[in-house]
């Protein structure tokens, strides 16, 4: 039996080959993470957007509570900071020792994000 640690989740599986049992467990762990992730966003209420599996949605007081999900980053947004915070709290709960950063300027994927922010894809659209 050998334990993989894949972002904190354990998971447990038997050799039978060892190189490509190895291997192909190295392959699946971003399977095995995705699946455990979302089946916890799930409990919390939340669903995978129809277009977008990373993106998950719920509607709280008529707005939409929005978590996305790039490997084991989550950027979560909501117009109620109270919400927000127990949104925050109950993913914490789930996986400990989560790092959390607040403030009026974020970094995520590469992008900066600060104060309101308005994307447009219309030039890539147009290409297509």
């Amino acid at each position: 039996m050998v334990t993989i640690v894949c972002n904190g989740a354990y998971f447990n599986t038997q050799i039978k080959k060892q190189l490509k049992k190895a291997l192909y467990v190295c392959v699946q762990c971003g399977n095995f993470w995705y699946d455990l992730l979302s089946s916890k966003l799930c409990l919390l209420g939340l669903s995978a957007n129809d277009y977008e599996c990373c993106v998950f949605n719920k509607n709280v007081g008529g707005k939409q509570v929005s978590i996305y999900i790039y490997v084991d980053d989550l950027f979560v947004t909501y117009v109620d900071t109270a919400i927000l915070d127990a949104k925050i709290l109950e993913i914490d709960m789930m996986f400990m020792g989560c790092t959390l950063h607040r403030g009026i300027v974020h970094s995520y994927l590469g992008m900066i994000f600060e104060g309101e922010v308005h994307i447009s894809m219309d030039g890539y659209v147009e290409h297509f």
